[in-house]
């Protein structure tokens, strides 16, 4: 009997043990699962940084020649020259009110004087438009039947038919003698008078976006254009030289919606589809310099005053 108590009382004490040692076992497992889950997830976390760091990094990549500046010094002088003469006309309109400046009274008393079809009628719709800023009888429009025309308000009738964009043109503006219009078929163009004869001519097409063109800004210095997309790319044009300086995106992923150049000319500012207004440096095209977020919905249109002073953005 005392043998068969001393082999009952070692089974016992074995099995305390064992039984701790599987619990020891099972917590250590624990331990290891959870140390693995959370080095996964802090693997997971670096690579989604780097990641996000390297996207973030190309999307502020000018696509340039030159690491030192994407614009030629001479282009850059000629940008500055010319806003140092801009803002000084700028603060001189500020003190001086524009005899030609329209009163309220005058606003209100506007009656419509003639209407013109000037588009194709199996595509109607005017999309755009732009009126010269010296020639003031000059209107040109963009429409729906992938055509932009030039119309005389004095005479009546269409100067000249811009054709050869394949789908609904978005924006247009005048660049000096030259037209610009951009397009849903994800380019833009600039239209030079023709040598001989009447009408207007395709002297430099703008292939490097990838989505519809939503906008298209021309500076002050007439040769020098910025066009934006809805893709949220934009694109810095040499129009004399026919050449594309840079481009860059907007690093959010926004799309643009339009885009307008300060008066001054070192400023544009560019609205989005998602109500967001960014001011961007003319001369540091990698990135935006200011972004308001104030408003919500797609921005349609912005418009600085003459003197500069007050900006309008206008959301949908």
């Amino acid at each position: 009997m005392l043998e068969t108590f001393t082999l009952k009382k070692h089974l016992d004490t074995t099995r305390q043990q064992l039984s701790q040692a599987l619990y020891q076992h099972d917590a250590a497992c624990r331990v290891i699962a959870r140390l693995q889950r959370e080095r996964d997830q802090a693997r997971a976390a670096v690579q989604s940084a780097r990641e996000s760091e390297a996207h973030a990094s190309k999307s502020s990549d000018v696509i340039t020649g030159r690491e030192t500046h994407p614009f030629p010094p001479l282009f850059l002088s000629a940008l500055e020259s010319q806003s140092v003469q801009l803002s000084a006309a700028r603060k001189n309109r500020k003190k001086l009110r524009p005899k030609t400046l329209a009163k309220k009274d005058d606003i209100a008393a506007f009656k419509e004087t003639s209407s013109h079809s000037i588009h194709k009628t199996s595509r109607p719709g005017i999309t755009c438009l732009a009126l010269h800023s010296t020639k003031e009888t000059l209107v040109l429009t963009g429409g729906a039947d992938h055509d932009g025309k030039l119309f005389d308000t004095e005479k009546g009738k269409v100067v000249a038919t811009l054709s050869g964009h394949k789908k609904k043109i978005n924006a247009v503006a005048f660049a000096g003698d030259l037209l610009a219009t951009a397009s849903v078929d994800k380019t833009a163009a600039f239209w030079a008078p023709k040598s001989r004869g009447s009408g207007y001519t395709r002297t430099y097409v703008v292939t490097e976006h990838s989505a519809s063109v939503v906008g298209v800004a021309v500076h002050p210095v007439s040769h020098f254009a910025v066009t934006v997309a809805s893709d949220g790319s934009l694109c810095y044009h040499d129009i004399a030289a026919k050449t594309c300086l840079a481009s860059a995106s907007e690093a959010t992923g926004t799309g643009f919606a339009c885009a307008k150049i300060h008066p001054d000319g070192l400023l544009f500012g560019v609205g989005t589809v998602t109500g967001q207004f960014q001011m961007w440096d003319t001369r540091v095209p990698s990135k935006a310099a200011v972004v308001l977020d104030a408003h919500t919905g797609s921005t349609l249109s912005i418009a600085f005053s003459e003197n500069g002073s007050v900006l309008h953005v206008f959301i949908l």
